[in-house]
């Protein structure tokens, strides 16, 4: 007796379509696996990739199966006789292909064609071992799928356990905290540059908040950054190192050797909390969660999840996300872009998750003292605002419109973030630092965004310091600073002792309020690595970069060995390169040695 149309399709269509999407997942997740564990590579997937992958493909070919079946029903009607053809080896055909080319996509080096002509010849060696004369490749199928599915929810299931698990014994095991520690709050506004704050005296009124705040803190107004992206300079904030030791890449997380903030502040009983929107170089792949036992990043959507399978991550598909119009579709379409974008854009936490997630953890951690470390990603493009906020300076149009914007929107939530914590009366016992990890460029020198120069765009950042009982409210002070001192000042100013404080490098800004003489100054300087496929206007197209500053000049050495030498105080956007005319070889030699001599120290560390 002939089986009913829809065990039919569940034999012939569903239960290949299930088997192919959890064989990709799998052989996707090994992968990941190498390169995660055995590589040391940041991949940029979700911590539940054990089951967001599965599932993703399972979405993927389970649309495959229903469009097939339409295809038959259509055709049955059509005509009746294409019932007789063998639908399930068809379908094992069009499975085993995408899910080859599905596998492939990912890498370049091979062409599309040659992916295509290896994913057919899956196809069709697939169907010979699914049909063979045995009939036993159903059985197979389904006990395969079985064993699949449970290894993936075991994983899972196992994955989120241990976490939690994890959290639980290393808050557990926290030893008794100082007597009336202080907490320690740090709030990076990620790729806010100076220069576009009111509290610095730009035009526009973008930070109220932190306006107001000043008056209760001290400003340093001539903060610089280490690097001009987020991962190192995350990384040399936390420990105080130089890129050299923390060894923090476009593809390589922090090194696991130097102690950082989070691990100093929990040996001394705090708890530890990090709250992140940017997931590109703060997630947990970053290597910047060590010595944090609550930490939250990525968050669970059905844009996450559908980007765990390939065919999501390729350019037609992103086209087709951001722009829906019809214009948009049929010019996707018509390009078939199906290169892979190298860095998904995962649904990140706005600010204000950051913020509610931030304060929900706040209030329920009982008496102890906490080291809190808050991203906030929104300044960062595309600048998904709320309605509110996304026409508050211009028309919200250009993009230095909507990067005001957006720092109006992230000046909200650190206003939030205080307003709360005064309310509940721990704001005056909670060192707060805010600052950046970077700028960004608007045009200057011809470029845009930031990963790309050394620049005074990308390097000038915020750094307000409160803390009314050992810091001075309404301080402004000129002096140069950087931000690789970040880790010193709180370990300062939080009374951390010297032999502990000694483990990260760097000397406490404190010095600039406690004494009228404070010494010989950090030098400070910055760093950025050579990038592949970078405009080639980018200084680090051709070789790594570094410059370094002095209380007069701003020296530059270039990826391709030029040298850049601006007298920044009086050439505030850097438009005269002093470095070719007489009389600067000097102060080019001076600079030079003494950038070197700062490298070779760093490495010693």
């Amino acid at each position: 007796m002939q089986s009913s149309r829809p065990s039919r399709f569940a034999y012939d269509l569903l239960l290949p379509a299930t088997f192919f999407a959890l064989v990709t997942a799998a052989i996707e997740l090994a992968i990941d696996a190498v390169s995660v564990l055995v590589r040391h590579r940041i991949i940029w997937v979700s911590e539940d990739a054990a089951w967001m992958t599965p599932v993703a493909y399972l979405v993927v070919f389970i649309a495959m199966a229903v469009g097939l079946g339409a295809i038959r029903a259509a055709l049955g009607r059509i005509a009746p006789r294409t019932a007789l053809f063998r639908w399930q080896a068809v379908a094992v055909r069009i499975f085993a292909f995408a899910s080859m080319f599905s596998l492939l996509l990912p890498y370049e080096q091979i062409s599309r064609y040659g992916a295509v002509l290896l994913a057919l010849g899956c196809g069709v060696q697939s169907a010979r071992v699914a049909t063979d004369a045995s009939g036993r490749g159903a059985t197979r199928a389904r006990n395969a799928c079985l064993g699949l599915l449970a290894l993936m929810g075991i994983a899972s299931v196992t994955i989120r356990a241990l976490r939690a698990i994890r959290e639980r014994s290393a808050v557990a095991s926290l030893p008794a905290a100082p007597t009336s520690a202080p907490n320690v709050l740090v709030l990076i506004l990620d790729t806010v540059r100076r220069s576009n704050l009111s509290l610095h005296g730009y035009a526009r009124r973008t930070t109220p908040n932190l306006d107001r705040r000043a008056a209760e803190s001290t400003v340093f107004d001539r903060a610089i950054s280490t690097a001009p992206w987020t991962l190192p300079s995350h990384a040399n904030l936390f420990t105080g190192q130089s890129d050299v030791r923390t060894h923090a890449d476009w593809r390589t997380p922090m090194s696991a050797e130097p102690a950082t903030l989070a691990e100093t502040f929990r040996s001394r009983g705090y708890l530890t909390g990090g709250f992140v929107g940017n997931l590109l170089y703060t997630s947990y792949e970053s290597g910047l969660t060590r010595g944090f036992d609550h930490y939250e990043d990525h968050v669970v959507s059905r844009r996450t999840l559908m980007l765990h399978a390939s065919p999501f991550r390729t350019r037609l598909a992103k086209q087709l996300s951001d722009d829906r119009s019809w214009h948009g579709i049929k010019s996707a379409l018509r390009q078939f872009d199906l290169s892979p974008v190298r860095v998904p854009g995962y649904d990140g936490r706005d600010g204000e998750s950051v913020t509610d997630a931030f304060l929900a953890w706040e209030r329920g951690r009982g008496n102890r003292p906490y080291f809190a470390f808050l991203n906030y990603f929104d300044a960062h493009d595309p600048y998904s605002l709320p309605p509110e906020y996304a026409t508050k300076f211009g028309d919200g149009k250009k993009p230095v419109d909507e990067y005001d914007c957006a720092i109006g929107y992230v000046d909200h939530q650190v206003g939030r973030v205080l307003d709360s914590l005064e309310r509940r009366g721990s704001l005056d016992n909670t060192i707060v630092l805010i600052t950046s990890d970077h700028g960004e460029q608007f045009g200057e020198h011809r470029l845009y965004t930031h990963a790309n120069s050394l620049y005074l765009p990308l390097l000038e950042v915020p750094l307000v310091i409160r803390y009314p009982s050992h810091v001075p409210a309404g301080r402004r002070i000129e002096t140069l600073v950087t931000t690789r001192d970040m880790a010193a000042t709180l370990l300062k100013v939080a009374g951390v002792d010297s032999a502990t404080a000694a483990t990260l490098p760097g000397i406490s800004l404190s010095r600039y309020w406690e004494s009228a003489t404070p010494g010989t100054p950090s030098l400070v300087f910055a760093e950025l690595s050579k990038r592949e496929r970078v405009n080639a206007l980018a200084g680090n197209s051709n070789g790594p970069m570094r410059s370094i500053l002095d209380e007069r000049f701003h020296y530059i050495r270039s990826g391709s060995g030029g040298d850049e030498l601006y007298a920044y105080r009086t050439d505030s956007l850097e438009l005269t390169n002093l470095a070719y005319q007489s009389g600067s070889a000097d102060d080019i030699g001076r600079l030079k040695r003494t950038l070197d001599s700062a490298v070779n120290v760093a490495r010693r560390h």
